[in-house]
């Protein structure tokens, strides 16, 4: 699988995060747990490199997110309604593949 195969480039590069496989083996995810880990490592990366697609909205609205937890705002009811108010993406141009199909533990398989 060739998706896998890049990141696991992630994982190495990034010296963080794991590979996930669906169950389908159809597709996979570069997940990173560990908040350090991202705001330390993957952050830096993508505020250097700037995504050139539809994808830079969303990162841009996860670190809006990410500020808000990490400030405790979310905590208030202001700061709740605030984080809330970020958008979520609706369905891009026909081809991308988005779905809007929720994912469960089940749903992945770790790539070793």
């Amino acid at each position: 699988m060739q998706g896998a195969e890049l990141f696991r480039l992630f994982v190495k590069f990034f010296g963080c995060g794991t590979v996930y496989i669906r169950s389908d083996s159809s597709r996979c995810d570069f997940i990173v747990q560990d908040l350090d880990s991202v705001l330390i490592k993957v952050l830096p990366h993508f505020d250097l490199y700037p995504l050139q697609n539809i994808k830079q909205k969303d990162y841009l609205d996860f670190k809006e997110g990410l500020s808000i937890i990490r400030s405790g705002l979310h905590l208030n009811r202001d700061g709740l309604a605030k984080f809330k108010a970020i958008k979520v993406p609706g369905p891009p141009p026909p081809g991308l593949g988005w779905t809007s199909q929720r994912l469960g533990p089940k749903d992945f398989a770790p790539y070793l």
